[in-house]
């Protein structure tokens, strides 16, 4: 029999957050009755809200895999199913991604496979380090902009060379590594945090 788990009813309710504001942002872009985009305030108040779903979930995932540890097999597993999955996504909505066209499924399952790093991290170096690693991190955004592209929807889901698609899953797509992994390392500090009270 296998050991059963208890539920964190502040975790779980963060969850249905994330999961209520990701389908209304996704239901307002999908079934807009207006052609075009729309500039009223429940437009704004949308997309505003809707624009959490995405950093909640990153950080519940960060969350989650620092309490769960999972080993290399089930990293390994995990990892390529999150990119089955997003080639799932992407071949059933081709009217907005190509097939291979990097998204926040292959966003986890590359934190899914540098966890390791992380939780050395995490356990081994002070938390000064994280703080200098997140204020670095803030400072190349500020400072260097550019190197995350230039914005235009076209080129953060062009999947027509390896090359594209890792620039896209690591600085420049519609979620990639840099700066995202921030959300998670926040997600595996505060589990962590909580961890080492308990």
């Amino acid at each position: 029999m296998m050991s059963q788990t208890s539920r964190i009813s502040h975790i779980d309710s963060l969850r249905g957050v994330a999961v209520l504001l990701m389908v209304m942002v996704h239901a307002a872009a999908t079934w807009n009755p207006f052609k075009g985009d729309q500039e009223t305030i429940l437009a704004y108040l949308v997309s505003g809200l809707g624009g959490l779903a995405a950093p909640l979930f990153v950080t519940l995932f960060g969350w989650g895999m620092y309490r769960s540890k999972p080993n290399v097999k089930a990293r390994m597993f995990q990892a390529t199913f999150l990119i089955f999955c997003q080639i799932l996504v992407n071949i059933s909505s081709p009217h907005l991604f190509n097939p291979l066209t990097p998204g926040i499924l292959s966003l986890m399952a590359l934190l899914t496979i540098i966890f390791p790093l992380i939780q050395y991290i995490l356990i081994k170096l002070n938390k000064n380090i994280i703080i200098l690693i997140l204020m670095v991190t803030f400072l190349f955004q500020i400072l260097l902009p550019e190197i995350q592209g230039i914005g235009d929807w076209g080129d953060r889901v062009e999947d027509n060379s390896l090359r594209t698609i890792l620039s896209n899953l690591f600085l420049t797509g519609t979620y990639p590594l840099f700066p995202w992994f921030l959300l998670f390392t926040i997600g595996a500090t505060i589990s962590s945090l909580e961890t080492k009270s308990s």
